[in-house]
């Protein structure tokens, strides 16, 4: 909100109306919420929530890394924070705002609260007792509702006094009974007078001070937690972390259970303070029927690999390196049970890096779980699960994942949850002050942790993880096929367990040997005419054909080239449908390489989409010159099973370089990943190695991946200080817009007038395409593209593509 030139939005004191009445809400459904029940309604969840009584309470400090002897100190500042965070709606702008009057407000509510704290005689007052940690407590204060910028800047506390004119009701019997809770709770002498601070013309030059005075202690603050060497300056920066995180997550909590018309103990007691997951639960809830389902296909029964054994026996903190196909999924549930042993935990999260993932990993492991325990959680997991439901998988079969939740609850929903698969945005992004991650913050405190893919976050994901890793306090199971020694060396210096390494190679005979086995065989092509002739050959031998290029418009163009020859022996697979398309796609993909499925020849032309987490089993791998890691991705998605192939099989892969209009097709790569380094790594498997192990490429990673800047661990909770606003947890790709087709418009209106989501019709449009004329009706945030340049076999196509 900027404050600049509100003069004539203020309201005169003279005008106020005596007889007022604070209200912490604006009056819905005939329910009037006051200021004073609010604030001791916010108090009351943090005592609930936070309870060292209580596993949830204990796990959230621990996570926090902050010792037992704090915890008491911790409460008494969070249930302060409680009391004083909305106490700034004690104004008439406030009041007018929330009867209608939505320009009515002066100054923001929580930078009211804060420059209250800030007066000298309510200092003056907390200071009488040394375990009230002021500073700490405001910063909390100020950012709960993550608007709070520094000094000066857009949207933030105004150089100069910003409510003369407006009425302040600090004097009001609500606030002055709060600030005798406050003097209960802190042990305090009585609260001081503070009507002379209520007019302008009276109190400017206070208020004014307030102000500068924030701005000063806002800095000496920055500058402490920058030291750190200094244990003690690093204690209050994660202190004031979680004060923050915990504040928030009490604020959302009293809002919303109180309007559900339930208590909040009572619904706590029986959404979040659940019973702690054992082992043998884990077992038999999720390993034991994955299991079973690989005795169902293998025909063998199941025994867990020994490198399996060994991941399982690993610390809280780790990193598992193994092939695509090896069992990593697997042994991170293994290694999820035994921490179940170690510790009192009652979540396992498995965090994926993409939406397909996530919901792939619900379907073959989290599904297994009974209903009201699994949790799919993405951006667009109520049509996954929808979809997913109408044709669903064996773990999901008779289950209904989607029972209604009360919209107004957001993540509180799904406190109650017990397993989740979900992306990493749903749970890391309230490093960087993500509101609804941040209610889910205190879940992930009480969990056990699998990040998987981690090859595959860019450097402000990476940045991200690394701050969660090394600042928080939760068992974390990093996996990966593949990735750059520096970022691994980055997860060392977090304290984290690399496996597999010469301390825990014990009876990993079998795993070395997998990790040995020859699986490929590259050869560097010509071009894609070259790879379609290996294409044709290997569709004839009835083998099955993962082609993957580097943009859409090069898929649509081959997958294209490929229908007008083989017609259903061909998946078209990428980003850029709708979403019942793509999800047609692919299960498509899935059902068509699953292994040991017979085969009459089928290719999939796919983008970057398949590279990660996808059980696709090819036969012949055909692909674009990539980034070694993709290459190795791609790679992975081969020759992944051997039961169902001879011994000494080894499968082709085919290399070629993009070129267009006579020169190498970089885009969305940088030319010195595929010049300087995939190239002498493909000429090295060639002409070195010969046939290539998953050990081969992973050294050869190594060998010719270019040194990457050093990733310093970073996030907007620890290190914005008193301040607070939301940030990416990724780099941002504006390359596309959601868009709606102008032949959905019916349907979307309908949809709309249903109070419903659109995600459904939503297709990914590059925004050079976007000419279409954008309906009243429709929301701004969502595009137009035409009809005539989509098929829900090839996606939103470009004109230069003639789809039959």
């Amino acid at each position: 909100m900027d404050y600049s030139n509100q003069s004539v939005r203020m309201i005169n004191v003279n005008q106020a109306v005596v007889d007022h009445d604070l209200l912490a809400k604006s009056i819905k459904h005939g329910k009037k919420i006051s200021l004073k029940a609010h604030l001791q309604d916010t108090a009351e969840a943090a005592r609930l929530i936070f309870t060292q009584d209580e596993r949830v309470g204990r796990n959230f400090l621990k996570a926090f890394k902050l010792s037992a002897g704090e915890a008491n100190i911790f409460l008494l500042n969070l249930e302060i924070a409680c009391l004083f965070h909305d106490i700034g709606k004690a104004n008439a702008g406030f009041l007018s705002a929330i009867a209608g009057n939505k320009h009515a407000q002066v100054v923001r509510h929580e930078h009211l609260s804060a420059l209250f704290m800030q007066l000298p005689a309510i200092r003056s007052w907390l200071n009488n007792n040394k375990n009230i940690q002021q500073p700490l407590i405001l910063g909390a204060v100020l950012g709960h509702h993550l608007k709070a910028r520094g000094i000066g800047d857009t949207g933030a506390i105004p150089e100069g006094c910003p409510f003369k004119g407006c009425a302040l009701f600090f004097n009001d019997p609500q606030v002055i009974a709060i600030l005798n809770q406050i003097k209960n709770t802190a042990q305090l002498g009585p609260p001081p007078e503070v009507s002379q601070y209520l007019y302008y013309s009276h109190s400017m030059e206070v208020w004014n001070n307030c102000i500068n005075e924030l701005e000063r202690d806002s800095k000496k603050l920055t500058r402490l937690f920058e030291d750190t060497e200094n244990i003690d300056a690093q204690s209050k920066r994660r202190f004031l972390a979680a004060l923050k995180t915990a504040l928030i997550i009490s604020d959302s909590v009293a809002s919303g259970i109180i309007r559900e018309g339930d208590t909040i103990e009572n619904w706590l007691k029986n959404n979040l303070h659940l019973q702690a997951i054992t082992r043998d639960e884990l077992f038999k809830k999720i390993i034991d029927p994955c299991t079973a389902k690989i005795q169902r296909r293998t025909g063998k029964p199941y025994k867990p690999e020994p490198f399996q054994v060994s991941v399982s026996k690993l610390g809280s903190k780790c990193l598992l390196q193994a092939g695509c196909g090896s069992g990593k999924t697997l042994a991170a549930y293994y290694w999820a049970a035994e921490q179940l042993v170690g510790g009192e935990f009652g979540r396992v999260i498995f965090l994926y890096p993409t939406r397909g993932t996530a919901t792939e990993g619900f379907k073959d492991y989290t599904a297994w779980a009974p209903e009201e325990e699994a949790m799919l959680m993405h951006s667009q997991s109520q049509y996954a699960l929808t979809s997913m439901l109408e044709n669903p998988p064996d773990s999901a079969t008779g289950k209904n994942y989607l029972k209604e939740a009360n919209e107004r609850l957001f993540a509180l929903a799904n406190f109650q949850r017990r397993f989740f698969s979900a992306t990493v945005d749903q749970f890391l992004s309230f490093l960087q002050n993500s509101y609804s991650s941040m209610c889910m913050s205190v879940i992930l405190a009480d969990s056990v942790v699998i990040l998987d893919e981690i090859h595959s976050y860019d450097r402000q994901m990476f940045a991200v993880a690394l701050e969660f890793m090394r600042s928080m306090n939760v068992p974390t199971l990093c996996m990966t096929a593949s990735i750059k020694q520096i970022r691994v060396d980055e997860i060392k210096a977090s304290n984290v367990e690399v496996f597999p390494n010469s301390d825990n190679t014990t009876d990993l005979q079998a795993f070395v040997e997998a990790e040995r086995r020859p699986r490929y065989r590259v050869e560097l092509v010509q071009d894609s005419a070259q790879g379609l002739l290996h294409c044709r050959a290997a569709l004839q031998s009835s083998k099955k054909v993962l082609w993957v290029v580097n943009t859409v418009d090069r898929c649509q163009q081959i997958a294209n080239e490929l229908r007008n020859l083989y017609k259903d022996q061909v998946i078209c697979y990428h980003s850029r449908y709708k979403l019942v398309h793509r999800e047609k796609q692919h299960s498509r993909c899935i059902e068509a390489f699953k292994p040991g499925t017979a085969s009459s020849g089928i290719v999939a032309v796919t983008t970057q989409v398949c590279e990660m987490s996808l059980d696709l089993d090819a036969d012949v791998l055909i692909s674009e010159l990539a980034p070694i890691s993709s290459i190795i991705q791609r790679m992975g998605r081969v020759n992944r099973h051997t039961e169902h192939r001879p011994p000494s099989f080894v499968a082709p892969v085919f290399i070629y370089k993009p070129i267009t209009k006579g020169d190498l097709a970089v885009k969305p790569y940088d030319k010195i990943e595929l010049v300087d380094a995939a190239e002498p790594f493909i000429n090295w498997l060639m002409h070195e190695i010969g046939e290539a192990s998953q050990q081969d490429l992973a050294e050869g990673m190594q060998r010719f991946t270019g040194n990457e800047r050093e990733i310093e661990p970073s996030s907007r909770l620890f290190d914005s200080g008193y301040f607070a606003t939301p940030g990416p947890l990724r780099e941002i790709d504006e390359y596309t817009t959601p868009s709606i087709l102008s032949k959905d418009f019916e349907e979307a209106q309908k949809l709309l007038s249903a109070k419903e989501g659109l995600d459904k019709l939503l297709v990914p449009v590059p925004r050079h395409f976007l000419k279409e004329e954008h309906p009243s009706w429709l929301p701004k945030y969502f595009a137009v593209a035409s009809s005539n340049q989509y098929n829900e076999e090839i996606g939103f196509f470009s004109n230069n593509i003639e789809v039959q």
